[in-house]
């Protein structure tokens, strides 16, 4: 990792933060002591670059603008028990996830600002609380921008999500939802690790 000397105590202290989280990954840096109180499965997944396999169950609103929303975050097209391949790869300061979902291909880049996740897909641009709750990780977005450009509460898409162990990996949950428009789209199913 190239290193630049800081010019002052808040460029030290942000220098800090990416050089812990590159060593340790953005999912242990964001949940801190959390962390260790995940599954197995979750734990080993998220302690490097990785691959997993598993089915998803997508569904989607029929109404227009959540329509709008699911072509601009290009989610994937709707079907039952999709073949699903995931691969994690770390890079110095964020972590690249290339999905595909049945024929849908989706790559986005999370990485950590001010602690907190930050997963940009496209345009699209989701801010991230996470927490831990009986083994699973739990995400709740708060925040979404189009363009750099945060969008109003009452239109911006948001993502609350799951990922709990199950005997062979773990389970997913993502609903992504408008507060005007209702669920924009759904996708459920179980993930492992190859």
């Amino acid at each position: 990792m190239p290193v630049s000397f800081p010019k002052s105590s808040t460029d030290h202290h942000r220098l800090r933060l990416q050089v812990v989280a590159y060593i340790v990954g953005i999912y242990q840096s964001a949940l801190g002591a959390e962390f260790e109180k995940l599954g197995q499965a979750l734990k080993k997944f998220h302690d490097g670059s990785n691959t997993s396999l598993g089915e998803l169950t997508v569904t989607h609103s029929k109404r227009l603008i959540p329509k709008f929303f699911i072509w601009l975050m290009n989610l994937p097209r709707e079907g039952v028990k999709l073949e699903t391949h995931l691969e994690v790869t770390q890079t110095e300061n964020s972590e690249v996830w290339n999905r595909r979902i049945g024929t849908t291909r989706l790559i986005t880049r999370q990485q950590l600002r001010n602690g907190k996740l930050v997963e940009q897909a496209g345009p699209m641009q989701m801010e991230f609380d996470l927490s831990e709750s009986h083994g699973a990780m739990i995400f709740h977005s708060y925040r979404s921008r189009i363009l750099g450009i945060a969008l109003p509460d009452r239109i911006a898409p948001f993502i609350d999500a799951s990922a709990t162990p199950s005997e062979q990996g773990w389970d997913v949950l993502v609903e992504i939802q408008c507060p005007r428009y209702g669920t924009i789209c759904c996708y459920q199913g179980e993930m492992r690790t190859t």
